[in-house]
């Protein structure tokens, strides 16, 4: 019969013996075998757990430059109709001769401009340079590389308002010049007004031609 030591004592313990018979301790599978534990397999190789690694940032970023080239047109577009909006809101809308003997009418400039007042109210001057700046402002970020969406949904914005607040504009100040000439007084319109149409309109094609960067 063969024999093993104890794993505690060392004293030699019968085959089969569950436990010492010197010191009583237990005797295991482990002490029958003789042999000390295999180690843990280790971990399988290969690539970590998870999802699969996408394109790196700089790949999934539009190239701006690119987008720059792309848009150049249509930001210098842009920034000529807002230039024109914004120095067109200066330049005279409309000339108006009242005549010196109406002193109720001294008040009246002979040149009427968007930033004039009339009957205690300011033109729309204002309104159409703040489009003006805001279209120059949107071709600049066109020239640097931003081809955001939401950049072309605001020139479609500033372009049509600019537009059909212009056209208005003509309309209304030549029904006012029909009404003095009906009267006998001279009045005309003038270059200022038909650039703020000129330059509406250039913001406008510009949002018809900006490209906006792949999603």
């Amino acid at each position: 019969m063969s024999e093993r030591t104890c794993s505690s004592c060392g004293a030699e313990v019968p085959e089969g013996a569950a436990f010492c018979p010197e010191c009583g301790t237990a005797q295991g599978a482990e002490a029958s075998s003789g042999s000390t534990p295999a180690p843990p397999p280790p971990p399988p190789s290969g690539p970590p757990a998870g999802p699969p690694a996408g394109p790196s940032a700089a790949a999934a970023t539009y190239d701006r430059t690119e987008m720059a080239g792309k848009n150049r047109p249509a930001a210098l577009v842009a920034i000529g109709g807002g230039l024109l909006l914004l120095v067109a809101s200066f330049l005279p809308w409309a000339n108006i001769d009242l005549g010196a003997e109406i002193a109720e009418f001294s008040d009246f400039n002979e040149t009427v401009t968007g930033w004039d007042t009339v009957d205690g109210d300011v033109g729309d001057g204002p309104i159409f340079a703040i489009f003006g700046l805001g279209a120059g402002v949107l071709g600049v970020l066109l020239l640097a590389g931003r081809a955001h969406m939401s950049i072309k949904v605001i020139m479609f914005i500033i372009g049509g308002l600019s537009l059909a607040l212009s056209v208005f504009e003509v309309a209304d100040i030549s029904s006012d010049i029909d009404d003095l000439q009906a009267v006998g007084f001279d009045a005309s319109l003038q270059f200022g007004v038909f650039l703020l149409v000129i330059g509406a309109a250039g913001v406008l094609v510009s949002a018809f031609l900006a490209k906006r960067a792949p999603t």
